[in-house]
């Protein structure tokens, strides 16, 4: 059982450690707004690209515990016309893949990688049809991040799709502290949080967790190859639906 987020206020630098994982469920549920309906949204988008008639491939790239990929299979796998599914899941952290086996069992293959270093072969080869980077992107270092948008544009099957969820900081500093303000508040009004808590979180969060602004976001994918396409966006998360170009 996950145990509440709440107890868990971070020392130091942010890691995603067995503490994290311990209470993952409840952070993200309560950390990221519309996570839900964004991940609902997302599962229906892939599924356009996961019809009936041939083998077609899932990668999520940074699938932590599995509580993500999870939702987005719900959805595929309850629709007839889904096609028979190969799924792949990576992550670099032994532990939340540990939890994410126990959750999805045998239908997924899971693969132990720091996206730091070039997608593993057997994501390459796979020829994805759906490739998933769900909060994830914005904790790789920049000068390495383009290189991940390219590879996967690199393997990814021509009528598939990437989709993409991530925090965003302000177009200026104003607008920043703006929906930083916003944003604390609403984890303390909506999710429960102390005010402490939100702090502590932020302040380990700073260097580590490394944003763009909305254009910044879009032109990043575009100049890798992508046709990009906003679908969600509230209090500075948003998610997208890109196709390669």
């Amino acid at each position: 059982m996950t145990e509440d987020s709440s107890t868990h206020i971070p020392e130091g630098k942010w890691v995603f450690d067995k503490s994290v994982g311990d209470c993952f469920d409840d952070m993200v549920n309560r950390s990221v707004p519309l996570y839900d309906i964004t991940l609902d949204l997302l599962g229906r988008l892939a599924l356009r690209h996961l019809g009936v008639g041939h083998r077609r491939t899932l990668v999520d790239l940074g699938c932590s515990n599995g509580q993500a990929l999870d939702r987005i299979l719900s959805i595929v796998n309850a629709d007839p016309n889904a096609g028979n599914l190969r799924v792949i899941g990576v992550d670099c952290e032994k532990h939340m893949l540990d939890r994410a086996t126990a959750r999805l069992g045998g239908t997924v293959e899971f693969v132990q990688h720091d996206l730091r270093n070039p997608l593993p072969w057997n994501v390459m080869s796979s020829k994805p049809n759906v490739v998933c980077l769900l909060w994830t992107a914005q904790f790789v270092p920049l000068e390495v991040r383009a290189r991940i948008f390219r590879e996967i544009r690199e393997c990814i099957d021509p009528s598939g799709c990437l989709i993409v969820a991530e925090k965003l900081r302000g177009q200026t500093s104003r607008f920043q502290q703006v929906l930083a303000s916003e944003y604390s508040a609403w984890k303390v009004r909506e999710a429960g949080y102390t005010e402490e808590s939100v702090s502590k979180k932020a302040t380990s969060l700073e260097g580590v967790l490394v944003s763009l602004s909305a254009p910044e976001q879009k032109q990043f994918m575009a100049a890798e190859g992508w046709s990009v396409e906003e679908v969600t966006r509230y209090l500075g998360f948003a998610s997208y639906y890109c196709l390669p170009r």
